[in-house]
């Protein structure tokens, strides 16, 4: 096999990247945060395609091209650094829910033996071990206090603000190949970096939630900034994708973060409500960039025949289904998974859910024994749920291999298995030094409600 002068380059600095990047995660466990953000960035570009209706690619192919082996990469990074700082690695927060998601992909490798070949059954559960795994045990890892899981969705927003970039840049090259779906009839919607509008409309949903949280939660300087500006252009991205589903997520995502809110940080939320304005004008106006909307709006059942052949596939093969390349919808999780994998993958996916929903159940008890701090992380893990199971209704994302959604579930789950072992006591969030100070005054209950700011003490002479 020939290989080009060019790509012995790239392929020699990529490998020195990555050798440097391991030396500084054995040395710091912080750049965990920066992999976590680099694994969702990877799987957030879509895989080049050409096919009938759908010509899709973008400058960035080479990355979609390699997603799975980047991946691969990425998780290998993750499980010599995680190796190094073995004893600070806390098994026994170890998400629960992300062994079960752990469970449905190894059940799919095997069935997968089945349906293709037993090498492909098993370099999906390879996948799964070597991917889930090393970020099952990373996230609880990395969040020993409350300010840590500000720092784990500040990496997500990062990663999302450069996908945005990305976006932008495409859009200069050939914005055409933003807009390219899996349909003549769906020609016109937004799919950014990502293979067809619904994957895009969920990862845009969930990412405008954490900026905003972020924007009114997060620590005050330039970064703020740019997390409103990352708002602005997910609400943007999101309504040219004309996707009701992504409208709803993004609903249940805002009604979860400005729940209980309170004080004058919400004045921030009009600043958002202009910048997105602003580059609403910017698109349409000054780089002529405009997508219908009407479909958001419009009352056309497009799920209802996707669910029924769905159903009658699964029925006709309930044991092991027919495998996710016979299956020709993926309008919801559930049916999905039944048509693809059988009732077992569909029983999996109900356990998921009910687990799922008990931990909701625990976090919503738990939020009223938390400090401010925790009680915003709580609301927007609720919220996040919520919009992940209702996306999930509509959308086929909860059986995917490789996507942004998956990574978005092992760090969310994460996080509810640190925060209830915290409440638990079995594995306490560890408060940060408070600094030494002459007195501390006593605040009192009514500034204890999160968004509200606790007045400086008089320091009169």
């Amino acid at each position: 096999m020939d290989i080009s002068l060019g790509t012995l380059l790239l392929g020699i600095v990529a490998a020195l990247m990555g050798f440097g990047v391991l030396l500084w995660f054995v040395r710091d466990v912080r750049v965990g945060y920066g992999i976590v953000g680099a694994m969702l960035f990877v799987t957030s570009i879509g895989v080049p395609v050409a096919e009938r209706w759908r010509i899709y690619t973008n400058w960035l192919a080479p990355i979609g091209s390699r997603r799975t082996e980047l991946v691969f990469v990425l998780s290998a990074l993750l499980i010599l650094g995680l190796v190094s700082h073995f004893g600070k690695i806390t098994a026994k927060s170890a998400s629960f829910l992300t062994a079960l998601l752990l469970a449905s992909q190894i059940y799919a490798g095997i069935l997968r033996m089945s349906h293709e070949t037993v090498l492909a059954g098993m370099a999906s559960i390879a996948l799964a071990l070597l991917t889930i795994v090393p970020m099952m045990l990373l996230v609880p890892t990395l969040l020993r206090e409350w300010r840590n899981f500000e720092y784990m969705l500040r990496a997500l927003a990062i990663a999302m603000f450069v996908w945005s970039q990305a976006v932008l840049v495409q859009m200069v090259i050939n914005r055409s190949m933003l807009f390219a779906t899996a349909s003549y009839r769906q020609a016109f919607r937004f799919s950014g970096l990502l293979s067809n509008p619904q994957q895009a409309a969920a990862l845009l949903a969930v990412i405008a939630g954490i900026s905003m949280w972020l924007v009114l939660n997060g620590k005050r300087g330039i970064t703020r900034w740019a997390f409103m500006g990352l708002t602005g252009a997910c609400i943007i991205m999101l309504a040219w994708t004309g996707s009701r589903t992504g409208g709803a997520m993004f609903l249940i995502m805002t009604m979860a973060v400005i729940y209980a809110r309170a004080g004058r940080a919400v004045l921030l939320m009009p600043v958002v409500g202009v910048i997105g304005v602003g580059l609403y004008k910017l698109a349409t106006n000054v780089l002529d960039f405009n997508a219908g909307l009407n479909r958001l709006v419009s009352t056309e059942d497009t799920r209802t025949q996707a669910w029924l052949t769905l159903i009658d596939v699964g029925a006709h093969n309930p044991v092991f289904g027919v495998g996710v390349g016979a299956v020709d919808k993926s309008e919801n999780s559930y049916l999905y998974g039944f048509a693809s994998y059988g009732a077992g993958m569909f029983t999996i996916l109900l356990i998921i859910t009910l687990v799922s929903g008990f931990a909701v159940f625990k976090l919503w008890r738990a939020r009223h024994t938390l400090d401010p701090q925790g009680r915003r992380i709580v609301d927007l893990l609720i919220g996040f749920y919520g919009a992940y199971f209702a996306g999930a209704m509509f959308e086929g994302y909860m059986i995917a291999r490789v996507s942004p959604m998956s990574v978005l579930w092992i760090v969310f789950s994460g996080m509810t298995a640190r925060v209830l072992t915290a409440v638990q006591g079995s594995d306490p969030l560890v408060e940060p030094d408070a600094p030494e100070t002459e007195h501390i005054p006593v605040v009192s209950d009514e500034y204890l409600d999160y968004g509200e700011d606790v007045p400086e003490p008089a320091t009169g002479r």
